[in-house]
């Protein structure tokens, strides 16, 4: 399964975060976040 997200997914990294469908469903779940955000902006900034 794999769940994007517009600007931040930090919650995704509890160990213990699953999305509805993937308990359903058993799956692993793939988290795509949008770069330039949170934990996705890249050190340093250089713009």
């Amino acid at each position: 399964m794999i769940v994007t997200e517009g600007y931040g997914a930090s919650y995704a990294l509890n160990p213990k975060y699953r999305e509805e469908l993937s308990k359903i469903l058993n799956t692993n779940i793939v988290f795509v976040e949008y770069r330039y955000f949170l934990e996705s902006t890249p050190q340093p900034k250089d713009w």
